[in-house]
Order: C-alpha cells, then sequence, then structure tokens
C-alpha cells in the first residue's frame, strides 16, 4: 500500500497483522516509531506521521518502540487467536479454526458454492468440503460452523505433518484474521456503503486455497460470467487434474499441476486461443517463481509482479491479489459487476478511473467495500 496518510491510519486503529511490516508510524509527541500491530494506545491521527521503513523513521530522528520492537518485524504475520486440536487420530483430525463475531457464514458459503469446480470442491447447505493435495499425496478437508465463534475443520490425510499449512490456508479461505466491527465501522461512514454493512455485517472476503488454482480461475473468468468459467473450470480438472486413489463421493479429482498445464493443449477445452496462451503464461510464471502468488511488500508490488504474466492485466491481478495474497484495499475497479452495482446505488455510471476516485474514502479496505458490491448486485 502506499502511504496515504488516512488509509495508513485506519490500518493502525484496526492492528491488522496483515499491514506489519508495510509502515511504520512514528509519533510526533513522544518521538517513538512503531509497527502497525503494537498494542499501545493508538494516538490521534494529528500526532503520527508514517515511514515506509524503520530505518526511514530512525534517520527522522524517531527511537523504537520497546514494546513492539519494530527491528524485529517477523517474515510470518501473526494472526489472532489460537488453533486447537479436538480430537482424531490419523488420517483424521478435527480443528478449531476461531474467528471474531460477527461471521456472515451464510454469504460465505453461497460465495463458495457458486464458483465450486466440479471434482475437486463440494458445497452443501452447512459445509464445504474440498480435495487436497500435497507432495504428491491426496486427502480431503471439510468445513463447517462449529461452537465457540469457530469453525470446525475435518482433515482426511495420511500425514497430519502437514496441519499447519492446511490451517494457514484454511484462515486465509475462509478470512478469519479480520476484525470486522473496525473494517464496518469505517465503511459505514460511506452512506451508500452504510445500508450494506449493516445489513451484512459480518460479510469477509473469500480468500484462495492456492495461489496457482485462483490464478488460473481468475483467468478463465475473464469477461464471461461465474457460471462460464465454472464450467471451464471442470473441463480443465477433468482433462488434467490427477484422479483421487480414494475418490469422496463426487470429489474425484485434485487440481492439475502448473507442469501439467504449461504444455498442455488448453485451447481444445473450448476456449480462445488467447485466453489459452494466458493460461500456459501463468503455469509456466509458477514453475519459474514457486513464490509467485505469495504474500508481497504491498499491494503495488503484487500488481506489478503479476501484470507481467502474459495475458495478466490489472483486473485479474487485482482479483488474484484480493483473494490469494489478502491485500485488504485490492481493488478491481473496471470490474463490470462492481461497476453495475454502484451505478445502481447512486443512479449514476462510472467508469474505472471514476470509481477508483470514488472509493478513495474506502481505502484501507477497499476489498471489503468490493465484497460487499458484489454480494447485492
Amino acid at each position: 500500500m502506499d502511504l496515504d496518510h488516512d488509509a495508513c491510519y485506519q490500518a493502525v486503529c484496526a492492528r491488522d497483522a496483515r499491514f506489519d511490516g508495510r509502515f511504520f508510524t512514528a509519533v510526533k509527541t513522544t518521538g517513538i516509531y512503531c509497527r502497525p500491530v503494537c498494542p499501545a494506545r493508538t494516538p490521534q491521527s494529528a500526532n503520527v506521521v508514517f515511514y515506509p521503513t524503520a530505518a526511514a523513521a530512525q534517520e527522522a530522528g524517531f527511537r523504537p518502540c520497546l514494546r513492539c520492537r519494530p527491528e524485529a518485524v517477523p517474515d510470518l504475520r501473526p494472526l489472532p487467536g489460537k488453533t486447537e486440536v479436538l480430537a482424531g487420530s490419523h488420517p483424521e483430525v478435527e480443528l478449531l479454526l476461531p474467528y471474531l463475531q460477527p461471521y456472515d457464514w451464510p454469504d460465505m458459503l453461497e460465495f463458495l458454492r457458486r464458483r465450486a469446480i466440479p471434482g475437486i470442491e463440494r458445497v452443501t447447505a452447512d459445509q464445504y468440503v474440498r480435495s487436497v493435495q500435497f507432495n504428491g499425496a491426496q486427502g480431503t478437508v471439510a468445513v463447517r460452523v462449529a461452537d465457540r465463534n469457530a469453525l470446525c475443520a475435518t482433515l482426511r490425510f495420511p500425514d497430519l505433518s502437514v496441519v499447519p499449512v492446511v490451517i494457514a490456508r484454511l484462515r486465509r479461505v475462509f478470512d478469519l484474521a479480520t476484525d470486522p466491527i473496525v473494517i464496518a465501522e469505517h465503511l459505514a461512514k460511506d452512506p451508500v456503503l452504510a445500508a450494506l454493512v449493516q445489513a451484512r455485517p459480518g460479510l469477509r472476503v473469500p480468500g484462495a486455497w492456492d495461489g496457482f488454482e485462483l490464478a488460473i480461475r481468475a483467468v478463465l473468468g475473464q469477461q464471461i460470467t461465474v457460471a462460464a468459467a465454472v464450467r471451464l473450470a471442470g473441463r480443465l480438472v477433468a482433462a488434467y487434474g490427477p484422479r483421487m486413489v480414494q475418490p469422496d463421493g463426487d470429489l474425484i479429482h485434485v487440481f492439475p499441476e502448473p507442469e501439467v498445464l504449461a504444455s498442455a493443449d488448453l485451447a481444445s477445452l473450448g476456449m480462445p486461443r488467447s485466453r489459452a496462451a494466458a493460461l500456459s503464461a501463468v503455469a509456466a510464471a509458477a514453475m519459474a517463481d514457486t513464490h509467485l502468488f505469495d504474500a508481497s511488500r504491498g499491494l503495488d508490488d503484487a500488481i506489478r509482479r503479476l501484470c507481467l504474466i502474459r495475458g495478466v492485466g490489472e483486473w485479474t491481478a487485482q482479483y488474484i491479489a484480493l483473494r490469494q495474497m489478502r491485500e485488504p484495499d485490492a481493488f478491481p475497479a473496471s470490474d463490470i459487476v462492481l461497476l453495475r452495482s454502484i451505478a445502481k446505488l447512486e443512479g449514476r455510471d462510472y467508469s474505472p478511473s471514476q470509481l477508483i476516485a470514488r472509493a478513495q474514502t474506502w481505502r484501507p479496505w477497499r476489498a471489503y467495500a468490493a465484497q460487499h458490491l458484489w454480494v447485492c448486485a
């Protein structure tokens, strides 16, 4: 994210760990600089300035906060809450994944249901189930609501050493690191979004299980409907996804690896050759850089890296940043549904550039504003 003062200050108020390391807050009245997740009382907006690095804050004459140790920004960003192993033995284990209330589980399930790829995902009235693969081994994970403000995940997998990775991915998919009240309070300052937030105060931004899978989904979805993209994804999985050794009902495949799609004739699945070429380019890029879809140093950096891939433009890059990289300020402003939604709410048409200007006050939570606009469309 850039160092827009109001956006940075909202991030500080939220203490959202996703902003940790993105910038540092210097307090003019104390001469101290801190990380965005510092537990100290939040200073007034007029009393702070923001710097991109700890070194820049030091050069400006500020000393480090001892409480949050700015020089020791972790590589792995901490997430609120604690994951608890409830019960089970090899090859099945149940995990509690806590979250902060409120949580709009019906809307989360509906979002995933509309995008569920046949053969690898199943969504019922109360749970989400998908096939998973790690290091050639296969299994399934099922997620439902539990008591005690948590989701319950049932992992069936031959090697339970993957549990930490599964937990991290599920927290990303179901957006469990978010404080929805802080985000809702900020977005509700906008008269147009206020009613949407009031209707769905626990709305989350659904994440992605795997970066490569999400990138392929995003390219498949370029300029076509969600339903059409799902049908194409189903054909791709049926043609190139490895079959499960132990199928679980209609879950009979796992998602194909980049090495397979990079050399496949994807146009044969019934899509324009330009889109097939883009899919091949994504697969080749994923092979060349195994960290391509990891969280980056900021939204601008993420968009720049993704747009270097042939066939990946601004919309696709923003969508990947939003769902996979968990960039809370990602905003695919050219999305036709977003443009139609805001036009319906305000009674006037917007161009993408006009929508970007209109969304300036939503920062640093434009991804959540986009989710509200998508849901109400």
